[in-house]
Formats: structure tokens, sequence, C-alpha cells
């Protein structure tokens, strides 16, 4: 799975809970497990 993040002000990192949220530019936002994460990059 690929997700498209358009700038880092655009994340929030919420490590005790091991998660971020990445929000989208139309208003949604996609809660990611950072342990299923295996490459990362904001473009």
């Amino acid at each position: 799975m690929q997700i498209q993040i358009a700038a880092y002000d655009r994340i929030a990192p919420r490590p005790e809970e091991k998660v971020f949220t990445a929000f989208e530019e139309g208003g949604g936002y996609r809660i990611v497990n950072m342990p299923l994460v295996t490459d990362f990059a904001v473009n």
C-alpha cells in the first residue's frame, strides 16, 4: 500500500499508540499502524 502525503505538516504522529494520522488534502485522513510500515517518504 502506498499513501501520498503532500507535506510533513499533514502528519500527526502518536508514538505512544504506535500510529500516525495522515491528513489528506480533500479533508479526509488515514490512521496508519507504524509497525506495519516498511518504507516512508514524503514527496
